[in-house]
């Protein structure tokens, strides 16, 4: 009777901590998934003038002048839950065959005035300091930057983030393109926050 209480006691305490510990592992990779309330990119030469906030893809290159392309994206963290750690992940939908030999930057934009429907590549914003660097991938993966600091000063700012990227070399095929929000809504720019 005694062994039979004693194993009984021995599952229910194990059972209570592997229920502690699934709980713990849940809270900790809790994640909240932002799409961008803004995203264009800019170009500039002939086309400085136009805008193409409603387009399906976000186009970055670095090249001669008249061939640029600079990639704008606006975040709204208002409600956006506690987090720890802030992504920006886009999808890579083409890239060149030279796209390792340059660097995609993710800079940080002090102002958020600017609106997807009429930002261009002579009003665009000028940026502020650079928060991550990766190298440039290939398409159909994700390209990931870690902009935790900026997110959570936005946070405990005016709750609006806004970002530029630009790409750094402009020889060989360098040239990329990412899913917009416009596009499937598998493929549009998230900000992953997760604790």
């Amino acid at each position: 009777m005694r062994k039979k209480l004693f194993l009984m006691a021995f599952c229910f305490a194990g059972f209570t901590i592997v229920q502690a510990k699934t709980s713990l592992d849940l809270f900790k990779g809790s994640e909240d998934k932002l799409t961008p309330v803004a995203d264009s990119h800019v170009t500039d030469g002939a086309s400085a003038d136009t805008n193409f906030g409603s387009d399906a893809t976000l186009v970055l290159k670095k090249s001669s002048p008249g061939y640029n392309r600079e990639v704008y994206l606006k975040f709204d963290l208002e409600g956006a839950k506690a987090f720890d750690k802030a992504t920006l992940r886009l999808y890579v939908n083409f890239s060149g065959a030279a796209i390792a030999t340059t660097t995609w930057q993710v800079y940080a934009v002090p102002t958020d005035t600017w609106t997807e429907a009429t930002v261009t590549s002579k009003n665009k914003p000028e940026s502020g300091k650079l928060l991550a660097t990766i190298t440039g991938q290939t398409g159909k993966t994700w390209a990931e930057w870690d902009i935790t600091s900026q997110a959570l000063a936005e946070l405990s700012g005016d709750k609006k983030l806004s970002l530029r990227i630009v790409s750094t070399n402009s020889a060989g095929a360098v040239d990329a393109t990412f899913a917009s929000k416009e596009g499937s809504a598998a493929f549009r720019p998230q900000l992953v926050l997760s604790k």
